[in-house]
C-alpha cells in the first residue's frame, strides 16, 4: 500500500505533471503503409485589445515490415497585443521494430518548449526494450525498460510560475 501511494504522489509532482504523455500517441498499424496528417487554425481580432491565436499540428505514421515509426509536431501561440500567454511546441520521433512476437525495440527523441512554464528547451533521447502483454485496437497493455536522456534549460527571464 505505502509503495502505491508513493507511486500516486510522484505521478503528481509538477515535474510529472509537466512531461508529455506519448503513449497515448500510439497507433496499432497492421498493415505497411504511410498516413499523414496536417492541421491549423488561425484568428485575430482587434478592438481595444488585439488578440492573435496560432496552431499548426502535424503527424506521420509508417509502418514498413516489422518496423513503425511516428513523428508527431504541435506549435501553438495566443496573444494579446505584444503579450503571449500560450508560446509552446512539441516535436516527437519514435521508431519501434518487432524482434520477436510481442518483443519490441524503441528508440525515440523529442523536444520542447514551453515559455509560461519557463521551458526554454528539453531534449530527450531514449532507446529500450518493452513486451506487450495485450495490443488491441481498445487496449494495450506492455511492461518494458526505456532509459533516458534528459536536458534542459529553464529561463528565468521568461516569468511563469
Amino acid at each position: 500500500m505505502r509503495l502505491v501511494l508513493l507511486a500516486v504522489l510522484l505521478a503528481i509532482t509538477p515535474e510529472a505533471m509537466a512531461q508529455v504523455n506519448t503513449e497515448r500517441m500510439r497507433r496499432l498499424l497492421t498493415e505497411d503503409g504511410i498516413i499523414v496528417s496536417v492541421d491549423a487554425t488561425a484568428s485575430f481580432a482587434t478592438g481595444n485589445t488585439d488578440f492573435l491565436q496560432i496552431g499548426l499540428g502535424g503527424r506521420t505514421d509508417v509502418r514498413l515490415g516489422e518496423n513503425t515509426a511516428f513523428l508527431v509536431g504541435r506549435f501553438d501561440l495566443a496573444q494579446t497585443d505584444d503579450q503571449a500567454f500560450v508560446d509552446q511546441s512539441f516535436a516527437h520521433l519514435r521508431h519501434n521494430r518487432e524482434l520477436a512476437p510481442r518483443v519490441i525495440a524503441e528508440s525515440f527523441v523529442q523536444i520542447q518548449r514551453n515559455r509560461q512554464e519557463r521551458l526554454d528547451r528539453r531534449t530527450l533521447l531514449g532507446a529500450g526494450v518493452r513486451y506487450e502483454v495485450v495490443q488491441r485496437d481498445s487496449i494495450g497493455l506492455a511492461f518494458g525498460v526505456t532509459p533516458m536522456f534528459e536536458y534542459e534549460v529553464l529561463e528565468e527571464s521568461l516569468g511563469g510560475s
